[in-house]
Formats: structure tokens, C-alpha cells, sequence
């Protein structure tokens, strides 16, 4: 099989793309399935993507193994950003929107997008449990023409481990059968300005043609898709994106203790950094 193998270096290249439309502005879905995307996973980011899914037009199927989280979803009675809130209201009286607890429903999507999160455990290591079990559900249940997206923080070689390996014993060639690629989510809950459309993706794919069908699918409600040349580089785009928020808030809250021991409030410095302008 082709695999991208162009080095990590490689500069990122973007991607603006607008596919092709069904009559009524949604995007036409691959023939023998009745829905564009399912989303494998319904906390705050499965749930967010998939609302932002919908609004670009397309039919999504969100599925979610928690009946507590359903019908949580179904009430509206959740956390979720003003805008989020708006669209769930208009898409759960859309029948372009459906909500299962049923991984049985997934083979009917063009796109599977699995979103669970992978928390840590007792032992301060990650907690892949839910992420083993997500994505063996959808090897167990790929078909032809699909393609399959991994989005939870994970460390390089999950893709490879949990769905590029499974899939190809199963016979399935990557590329030609089945697409297989790698979009860390980014979501910022705190800003309510920030939407997923307005956010930049990165997306790496096991083959040049699995790395296109994904740019497609992000592109139908991201303004901006970012090719790298390999699942492994998508994959740590996201660890170096985490290690370097975990090392500034480390070194904020260090500064912090200094600043209670001089008597100076830490909130007064760092309000007076945030006036720096960088001159155009």
C-alpha cells in the first residue's frame, strides 16, 4: 500500500476545499449509506463536533453508549456553549440528526469519527479503556468506502495499533477499501468566540487518498484543514500541543508561589504582559 512517508519536516500544508452538495446543501454521502458522519463518543467534544457537523449540512448519526448521556442530549440539560446550545435545539427536530445508543448504527455512515476521551487513571498513566473499545467496535463493523477518524489525544502508533492494523488483517487495504486517518480535536470550552468551524485542523492520513476523503470531510465545516504527510505526525501535533499548555501553566503557577511570597499579586503582572503588542 502507498503510506505517506515524507519526513516529520516537511512544512504543513493548508487546505481549503468545498465539496460537492446534495439539492438542499448537504453534502453528498458515498452511495449504500444514508448518513455523512457518525460520531462515536457524545461528551464535550463528540457532541460539539457533531452539532457543528450538522450545521455545515450534513446527516449525522451520534451515538453514545451512556442512556444518562442521551438523555441528557435529548433534554437540552447540559454544559455546552451558547451557540452549541442553539444547535442542538434546531438539529434534534431535524431528521438529518439522530441520536442511538447502538454501535449497530454505524455502518450506515460514510464517515466514523471516534471521539471518546481517554482520561487518567489511579496511576497517573492514560486510560485507554474506552478507546480500545470504541475503536474496536468500529473495526468490527468498517465496511468498504468508509472512512474512519481518530480524534482523541493518544500517544504515536495508536491509529496504527487500534485501526490501520485490525482493519488490514480483516483484509480491508487502506486507500482502496478503507480510509484511515488521524484529527486530534481542538475545542477551547472557555472561549465562546471560538467555534469549530473557526478552528484549524490537522489531519494525517495512512495514504495520500486516505489523507483526501478526510480533508473532505473536515473541510465541510472547517475553514481551514492542515495536511501533515503521516498519522504519526498528526498524532503528536496534538502531545506537543498539550505538553506546551502543561509546561506554561506549570510555569505560571510556579510564578505564582514567588509572587505570594513578594507580596505582589500574580494577576496585576500578568495583566501588565498582556499589554506587550508584537509592532507590525
Amino acid at each position: 500500500m502507498a503510506v505517506i512517508d515524507t519526513p516529520i519536516g516537511v512544512p504543513i500544508e493548508p487546505l481549503v476545499h468545498s465539496p460537492a452538495r446534495r439539492a438542499g446543501g448537504a453534502p453528498a454521502s458515498r452511495p449504500g449509506f444514508d448518513a455523512d458522519v457518525a460520531i462515536l463518543g457524545l461528551g464535550h467534544v463528540g457532541l460539539s463536533t457533531a452539532l457543528a457537523c450538522h450545521a455545515a449540512g450534513s446527516r449525522v448519526i451520534g451515538i453514545d453508549v451512556s442512556p444518562t448521556r442521551l438523555e441528557a442530549i435529548r433534554t437540552g440539560d447540559l454544559d455546552l456553549a451558547t451557540g452549541d446550545h442553539e444547535r442542538l435545539g434546531g438539529a434534534l427536530g431535524d431528521e438529518g440528526f439522530e441520536i442511538s445508543g447502538d454501535v449497530a448504527a454505524l455502518p450506515r455512515a460514510a464517515a466514523v469519527i471516534v471521539c471518546v476521551p481517554t482520561p487518567v487513571h489511579a496511576y497517573r498513566a492514560p486510560d485507554l479503556q474506552m478507546l480500545r473499545g470504541a475503536c474496536a467496535a468500529v473495526v468490527d463493523r468498517a465496511v468498504p468506502g468508509q472512512l474512519l477518524m481518530l480524534t482523541s489525544t493518544t500517544y504515536v502508533g495508536c491509529t496504527a495499533d487500534l485501526l490501520l492494523g485490525p482493519l488490514v488483517r480483516r483484509g480491508l487495504v487502506p486507500g482502496r477499501d478503507i480510509n484511515i486517518t488521524f484529527s486530534a480535536e481542538r475545542i477551547d470550552p472557555g472561549q465562546e468566540s471560538v467555534t469549530q468551524g473557526s478552528v484549524p485542523r490537522v489531519v494525517g492520513g495512512a495514504t495520500p487518498e486516505c489523507l483526501e476523503r478526510a480533508a473532505d470531510i473536515l473541510s465541510r465545516y472547517a475553514t481551514d484543514v492542515r495536511r501533515v504527510p503521516s498519522l504519526g505526525s498528526a498524532e503528536m501535533t496534538k502531545l506537543l500541543e498539550n505538553t506546551f499548555r502543561a509546561v506554561n501553566i506549570a510555569g505560571v503557577n510556579e510564578l505564582a508561589g514567588v509572587c505570594r511570597t513578594l507580596d505582589i499579586a500574580v494577576t496585576d503582572v500578568v495583566e501588565a504582559v498582556a499589554t506587550r503588542r508584537v509592532a507590525p
